[in-house]
């Protein structure tokens, strides 16, 4: 893993007398939910292929996303939006990008070992040494209606 990877660099580096560990980033999980509205009348059958567009477009973006990187959830709509030329505007309606925005800290307290909040602003920004991702201990952390 990257983790084993850069341990070993920083044990090489020892053999000079400096000494360091390696840690994985805080991570901060991400769970969305939007309503997608569509140009014209599409098929059932396109609105499920413009959904599963837009879930795949959301989660490379959060992926990419690199340790200290920043969320915007107007970029997040706009990749949502682009993912499929079916997509006229993400949200209930023009104003409102996600229904729902939650995310998930870290938590020793919690029985699951993740505390959940409501996103109440337009941006999740990051510390240096956090990494946003998408929440792994749900089985659909990305849903659009």
């Amino acid at each position: 893993s990257l983790l084993d990877e850069a341990q070993t660099g920083i044990n090489r580096v020892q053999a000079v007398g400096c000494m360091g560990y390696s840690r994985r980033p805080f991570e901060i999980g991400l769970e969305l939910e939007s309503l997608l509205r569509f140009y014209g009348t599409p098929t059932d059958e396109e609105k499920n292929q413009a959904r599963v567009n837009a879930l795949v477009a959301v989660s490379r973006y959060v992926t990419s996303l690199g340790i200290g990187s920043s969320l915007f959830l107007a970029n997040l709509a706009s990749v949502a939006k682009s993912s499929d030329s079916l997509i006229r505007f993400v949200g209930s309606d023009s104003s409102t990008y996600f229904d729902s925005v939650y995310v998930y800290y870290p938590a020793r307290l919690e029985s699951t070992g993740r505390r959940r909040e409501k996103l109440l602003s337009g941006s999740l920004i990051a510390s240096p040494t956090s990494r946003i991702i998408i929440e792994t201990s749900l089985a659909n952390p990305i849903r659009f209606q």
